[in-house]
């Protein structure tokens, strides 16, 4: 079997070249509510973004979700959030949230 061929320029096709940032301290955060049946696919979507963010649920019944990224990658990550929404349908919320948010209370 002949082995593959790199791209001209000897960087594979299809690949990014990686990011040289300084490191960050800290996370940057976002929450996002989403249909409990759709969180699967908010996942997959995330994912194949190349992990740009990760998430934890905070309330399974509720599918609320704290997405974590790089704060280097805000920008990216607002615009790939912004293509998944074309997909599955979700909010997306600062964190930390105003107190009372979310609860059923008016935000203080």
């Amino acid at each position: 079997m002949p082995k593959a061929r790199p791209a001209p320029g000897g960087v594979r096709a299809g690949r990014r070249k990686a990011l040289s940032l300084p490191p960050a301290f800290s996370s940057a955060a976002l929450v996002i509510r989403i249909a409990p049946r759709d969180v699967g696919l908010f996942r997959f979507l995330l994912e194949g973004r190349d992990n740009l963010g990760l998430f934890t649920v905070l309330d399974s019944r509720a599918a609320l979700l704290k997405l974590l990224f790089s704060p280097h990658q805000t920008a990216d990550m607002r615009a790939a959030l912004a293509e998944m929404a074309e997909l599955v349908p979700f909010a997306v919320e600062e964190w930390p949230a105003p107190r009372g948010a979310g609860r059923g209370h008016p935000a203080a």
